[in-house]
């Protein structure tokens, strides 16, 4: 079984990282998909820390691939 993460790490307006976690992506992500959503992520000023500070920008993002088998 495979599965795919995809983390974006976002810098805040006080240069405190953030990482959002999107799990079970699908296969055909891009470079160029990433960067165009993160962009509206960050346009939209929808995001935000639990303690209220806007993120400002995406320092980089990383798609981890899991393989899980299973034995018995």
């Amino acid at each position: 079984m495979n599965s795919k993460t995809l983390d974006i790490i976002f810098e805040t307006e006080q240069q405190k990282e953030v990482k959002l976690t999107l799990p079970k992506i699908k296969q055909l992500i891009t470079k160029e998909l990433v960067i165009a959503q993160v962009e509206k992520i960050i346009q939209s000023k929808i995001l935000y820390t639990p303690s209220g500070h806007l993120v400002i920008r995406a320092k980089h993002a990383q798609v981890t691939d899991k393989t899980t088998t299973i034995l018995f």
